[in-house]
C-alpha cells in the first residue's frame, strides 16, 4: 500500500481502521519503507572532504615555500590537563 499508492502511516491507519483494524501510527511507521534522500540535497563524503583537501594542499604548498616553518602556538588547540585531587 505504501509503495504503490505513496501512502504514509496516517493514510494507512485510516484505511485499516475502516476494516476494523486498530493500530498505532508508530506500529505502522515501523514497517514502512524508509524514504530515500534526494541525491541533490544529500551531502556526500566527497562534498564534506573537498574543502579539507583544498586546505591541506594550500598548507602543503606554504610549507614547501617556507622550510624553516615555526609552530604557531596561538593557533594550536589548548590541551587541558585533568585536575589532580590533593
Amino acid at each position: 500500500m505504501a509503495i504503490e499508492n505513496h501512502w504514509r502511516a496516517r493514510k494507512i491507519r485510516a484505511e485499516l481502521s475502516k476494516l476494523g483494524i486498530e493500530l498505532s501510527l508508530a506500529t505502522i511507521a515501523r514497517y514502512l519503507p524508509k524514504p530515500k534522500p534526494h541525491p541533490d540535497t544529500h551531502q556526500r563524503w566527497l562534498t564534506f572532504l573537498e574543502p579539507i583537501s583544498e586546505m591541506a594542499q594550500q598548507n602543503a604548498g606554504a610549507a614547501e615555500q617556507n622550510e624553516a616553518e615555526e609552530v604557531d602556538l596561538v593557533s594550536l588547540p589548548a590541551i587541558r590537563q585533568p585536575a589532580v585531587a590533593k
